[in-house]
């Protein structure tokens, strides 16, 4: 019998058709390469990977067997911005489980999330920095930066288009029925993991891990159109030959091509076919349809993101230059520290 390639293999669950949308929705073009968006998968699930193994030592320390929503917020203790950012996420799921559940019972269980949230931020806070951020005190410029952009790319837009791209804003890993996509992201995010994985994660923290998902897309779909936009331009001669401020050696360099080279010869992407077969009533599958791309304003008409800008871009996001980090003697603890993948989200 012919033996099979581990690497033609298709995974029993992919997000490939939600994350074109995503981009789509992030500022990529209006059909984007599905090469690009198994890169983005792959990146995203070793995020989620390495938030999930930090998450069960966690839960462990704590002598706990599941990891829930406390877990998550320990992990995310240092960055009060991005603790705002989530608690403004759950407190819109919670506005939406609210007026869903207004006929029935159930709806305190849900609403509870945000309250304990701030409860054990209280308890951990040392500063005050995340008290503020349970209050929204606290300026978040990546947000109002992201907002700006996704309105100067809807500024443009028939009301056809703008239709597509709001459709296209609303993909989430979850989607709108999450209790029929849960089991389908719970095995996404727990393949593979049966040699170092035991614990069971809860409902709250699965959709917390959706919506790390999402934002870790967003972060490197947003690097990615910044390098895309370098490569695009001539710069000064006398930068071109000065080496980087930092560079992490773990990581290669990534040789990007030219503008002119990015879309000859190359025919539009073809939407995947997801493996739950959901993929006809798929915003993206709706613009393909119907044609979508021809009349796009300047910004969605440049070419799709190539994978090479998506490698890039990871690679500036991994970058954490330190003060004499080349100097530093430092104990094999600080070392397996300092060894492991950053987290964008954390």
């Amino acid at each position: 019998m012919e033996s099979l390639d581990p690497s033609n293999l298709v995974p029993s669950v992919t997000y490939w058709d939600e994350i074109r949308d995503m981009m789509f929705a992030f500022g990529d073009s209006i059909r984007p390469k599905r090469e690009t968006a198994e890169i983005l998968e792959e990146l995203v699930l070793e995020q989620m990977r390495e938030i999930l193994f930090r998450a069960q030592e966690v839960a462990e320390r704590r002598t706990n067997s599941q990891i829930g929503l406390e877990e998550l917020l320990f992990l995310q203790r240092r960055q009060p911005v991005k603790i705002q950012r989530l608690l403004k996420y759950l407190s819109v799921r919670d506005t939406a489980a609210t007026f869903q559940a207004l006929s029935g019972d159930n709806v305190s269980a849900e609403c509870k999330r945000v309250k304990k949230c701030k409860d054990f931020l209280r308890r951990i806070d040392t500063d005050g920095s995340l008290i503020k951020a349970a209050s929204e005190e606290l300026q978040d410029e990546v947000r109002m930066e992201r907002l700006r952009r996704m309105d100067r790319l809807s500024r443009d837009l028939d009301e056809r288009k703008y239709a597509e791209f709001s459709r296209a804003r609303q993909v989430s890993f979850l989607g709108a029925k999450m209790n029929k996509n849960m089991t389908r992201f719970h095995d996404w995010l727990l393949s593979d993991t049966q040699t170092w994985f035991h614990m069971t994660v809860d409902k709250v923290a699965l959709e917390i891990f959706a919506y790390f998902a999402y934002e870790t897309v967003g972060h490197l779909v947003e690097m990615a159109l910044i390098v895309r936009k370098e490569a695009e331009h001539t710069w000064d001669p006398v930068l071109k030959i000065m080496g980087p401020k930092a560079v992490n050696p773990q990581f290669p360099m990534v040789q990007l091509k030219q503008a002119g080279d990015l879309n000859k010869g190359k025919a539009l992407p073809e939407a995947s076919t997801p493996a739950n077969g959901e993929g006809d009533n798929s915003p993206l599958r709706q613009r393909l349809k119907s044609g979508g791309g021809s009349n796009e304003p300047e910004n969605m008409i440049q070419g799709a993101l190539e994978p090479d800008h998506v490698r890039e871009a990871y690679r500036r996001l991994n970058q954490r230059p330190s003060l004499f980090a080349w100097f530093r003697q430092v104990d094999a603890r600080h070392q397996t520290a300092e060894s492991r993948t950053p987290i964008l989200v954390l």
